[in-house]
């Protein structure tokens, strides 16, 4: 099996083992202690919180806030450590998401995943989510956004 073969692998089990069936300590085995989440979370990785352990808890609070949730994989393409996911997730909002009540609405929308895996452990990974698309489906805007709206309206000299 080629290098990019072993690591679309372990991408591909990432994925199914955590985000379609749940299983998110498998993430302790897949992730390579010194892993770095490029795309980061909003607000940052907390203090004393390495990436990984965020990684973990954002996989377990999509599966607590997303119900029947299930990632369908269009596309993967390795070469070498690179492995690139093509997706969309798919799931019902019944949980408290980016500070909105649970509104019930079917989500469906893309995303890309990036991946870099060294000796069978992701390294590194980079994501791109349709948020335009999945906020569409909520509709509604989450808090975070309307702050950074405000903010942005704020500095300009707008006010609401």
């Amino acid at each position: 099996m080629s290098d990019g073969e072993q690591s679309k692998q372990v991408v591909l089990r990432l994925i199914n083992n955590v985000m379609n069936s749940g299983d998110i300590d498998v993430i302790d085995e897949l992730l390579d202690d010194e892993f770095v989440n490029h795309g980061g979370e909003i607000g940052g990785t907390p203090p004393g919180m390495t990436e990984k352990q965020l990684f973990k808890r954002v996989a377990q609070n999509h599966r607590d806030t997303m119900g029947d949730l299930r990632v369908d994989i269009l596309e993967a393409i390795a070469e070498g450590e690179e492995v690139v996911v093509r997706s969309i997730l798919n799931a019902r909002h019944t949980g408290t998401m980016f500070g909105m009540k649970p509104t019930g609405n079917q989500l469906r929308f893309p995303v890309i995943h990036m991946y870099r895996v060294r000796d069978g452990k992701v390294t590194d990974h980079w994501e791109c989510r349709d948020e335009a698309e999945m906020f569409r489906q909520l509709e509604a805007v989450p808090p975070p956004l309307v702050q950074r709206i405000k903010g942005t309206n704020e500095q300009r000299g707008h006010h609401d």
